[in-house]
């Protein structure tokens, strides 16, 4: 719970999705009695939430299946950087490597809400959860997730710690109008306390030295990480989800 005068996103999320105690959600529901701002910012937080929820694809069983022929293509790392990313049918990667990313194709028809349509699940031991705008989850986890482009463009999907360190989930790539693309990432032993997924749309490919400029520019205007929902200055559209490290 913040002590700061202004109660922060991730608590105001965790009163929505009902994770504090007796004694915190009082004092939340104190502070939004008194404080009409704070009460319009939980309503736009809780709508967030429901919104995310609904309309979610069922759980391709497939998933838990390993393709009987899968073909990869090795892609070096740049220089003083490690790729958090793999192959379709990759297991996840040897020590020292971060993320094992699979992307995955599927059909259209799916539901926009916003600026485009993005699904995300969460994976543990073959227990399947929908997530919202926040997941707690552990190193060894899996985060599924589908996005579909309103229209032809480029998709990319980037992962920011809390500790500054950015990088690849889903590099850039074309991607067409209905075009439902999945990918999922096995999280490492980061031991941090939380990180931010940002999925990206726009009508070019970006750097992640733009991204960069993006995040220190809000860190100088002393933006956390939990409020960050969108990188400033992009030139895409963005949407993304909060991942708070658990050590259970």
């Amino acid at each position: 719970m913040t002590t700061e005068d202004t109660l922060s996103r991730l608590t105001l999320e965790r009163f929505v999705l009902g994770r504090l105690d007796a004694t915190e959600r009082a004092e939340v529901e104190g502070r939004v009695a008194e404080d009409p701002e704070l009460e319009t910012q939980l309503a736009r937080i809780q709508r967030e939430i429901s919104e995310a929820e609904e309309d979610l694809p069922p759980l391709d069983p497939g998933i838990f299946q390993q393709p009987e022929a899968p073909t990869l293509t090795a892609v070096p790392p740049p220089p003083a950087r490690r790729w958090r990313w793999a192959g379709l049918g990759a297991a996840v990667l040897a020590a020292g490597a971060a993320l094992a990313v699979i992307p995955q194709l599927s059909g259209s028809g799916e539901t926009f809400r916003g600026a485009f349509d993005l699904d995300v699940q969460h994976i543990r031991a073959g227990s399947v959860a929908s997530v919202g705008v926040m997941v707690q989850a552990r190193a060894g986890d899996r985060i599924q997730y589908t996005v579909t482009a309103p229209q032809d463009g480029w998709l990319m999907v980037a992962d920011l710690q809390d500790d500054g360190e950015l990088s690849w989930w889903a590099p850039p790539r074309r991607v067409t109008a209905h075009q439902a693309i999945e990918g999922a990432v096995i999280l490492d032993d980061y031991g941090g306390g939380s990180e931010r997924a940002y999925f990206l749309i726009g009508q070019r490919p970006l750097e992640l030295d733009a991204l960069r400029t993006a995040y220190a520019d809000a860190h100088a205007d002393m933006q956390p990480l939990v409020d960050l929902d969108v990188l400033p200055g992009i030139d895409a559209d963005q949407r993304s989800i909060l991942i708070v490290r658990t050590a259970k």
